[in-house]
C-alpha cells in the first residue's frame, strides 16, 4: 500500500517557512509522503 501524500503551500516570512518544515517532519513521522505540489 502506497504512503498517503500531502502538499504544504508557504506564504509569506522566515516564521511560516519553519511551521511549515515542522509540518512536514510531523506527517513524514506519521508515514505520509511530503510533496511539492498538490497534483503530485
Amino acid at each position: 500500500m502506497k504512503s498517503p501524500k500531502v502538499a504544504i503551500h508557504t506564504h509569506g516570512c522566515k516564521l511560516n517557512q519553519a511551521d511549515s518544515q515542522s509540518l512536514a517532519q510531523k506527517f513524514q513521522q506519521a508515514g505520509f509522503t511530503v510533496v511539492r505540489a498538490a497534483a503530485q
